[in-house]
């Protein structure tokens, strides 16, 4: 027995490759993963508010569980201060907020900052600002 897509009419090579097909039953059939992804593309476009309502909860969820490490990975953390919605150093609320911990045994001692003023925290943090303050004194000097 040969299975196809419902859609393209492509046959389905191996029945247990799950990264070429979508397998469904019932009322959908068969349909193979490009189908599939055109499908769900154009379905998003339909349906903007529930895609946007999917984009915010997913975001929400990771703000609150999750915290970066710098290299693009997440891990989660237990006891992070809740979100605040504005930058606690600038104050600024019109900003994307990142959270700040120098404890990393302890999330509950950080802060929710903007980009900007994350970097400060993190060259404070890391030394920098005193390299600079060192550098800036000896060109003075020279003069």
């Amino acid at each position: 027995m040969t299975v196809k897509c419902r859609i393209c009419g492509t046959e389905l090579k191996d029945y247990n490759d799950e990264r070429e097909w979508k397998v469904f039953y019932k009322a959908h059939g068969h349909i193979c993963r490009p189908c599939w992804n055109a499908r769900m593309k154009k379905w998003y476009i339909e349906h903007p508010e529930v895609a946007e309502k999917r984009k915010r909860r997913f975001k929400d969820y990771m703000r609150n569980h999750y915290i970066s490490t710098g290299d693009n990975r997440n891990f989660k953390v237990e006891g992070k201060r809740p979100y605040t919605g504005y930058c606690e150093l600038c104050k600024k609320t019109n900003r994307k907020l990142e959270y700040h911990h120098w404890d990393d045994s302890d999330f509950s001692k950080g802060l929710w900052l903007c980009y900007r003023c994350h970097q400060i925290a993190e060259d404070y943090e890391k030394g920098r600002t005193q390299m600079y303050l060192h550098l800036k004194e000896s060109i003075e000097k020279e003069r």
